[in-house]
């Protein structure tokens, strides 16, 4: 039986004796956090968008998806369109329809609405969110989101009814 020396196994010897800009004073597992994540100015939008809306404290929610919406021109990479998102493109198609079809469409129209929001936002996610280091930011900080304000939900569910 082998037995490793510490340095290979231990997380503790790892995060502490590499030497790099963030040095000793930010743990490994941020350090690893911010590895290899790719930064756009969809990204940042999308991470705005993420903290206004799941937060309720930063203004200009619209204005964050439309920078991520706007950077995706300047994406480097193809843009991406797989099945769910079509499926779900045609599911935003048929809301349509029938919302236009309908004899009064208030309530139908504005379920549409935000049907067509959500594709935006699928679509901005899918096109974003692309490796690995990405994916393990951006749920960090949806994470992050929520444990910044725990009883957010409580408190807007008690006053909105």
């Amino acid at each position: 039986m082998r037995i490793a020396p510490a340095s290979a196994t231990s997380w503790v010897s790892r995060s502490t004796t590499t030497s790099s800009f963030w040095g000793p004073v930010v743990p490994g597992f941020l350090k690893e956090l911010f590895t290899g994540v790719e930064w756009s100015p969809s990204l940042l939008g999308l991470l705005y968008y993420t903290y206004a809306v799941l937060t309720y404290h930063a203004p200009g929610a619209r204005w964050a998806m439309a920078v991520a919406v706007g950077g995706l021109v300047f994406e480097v990479n193809r843009l991406r369109f797989n099945a769910v998102l079509g499926w779900f493109c045609a599911l935003v198609a048929w809301a349509w329809l029938c919302a236009l079809a309908n004899g009064s469409p208030g309530d139908a129209v504005t379920g549409a609405e935000d049907l067509t929001k959500l594709a935006v936002i699928a679509f901005v996610i899918l096109n974003t969110v692309r490796s690995s280091a990405q994916i393990r930011f951006y749920l960090a900080f949806l994470i992050g989101c929520f444990l910044l304000y725990p009883v957010r939900g409580s408190l807007v569910n008690y006053v909105g009814g």
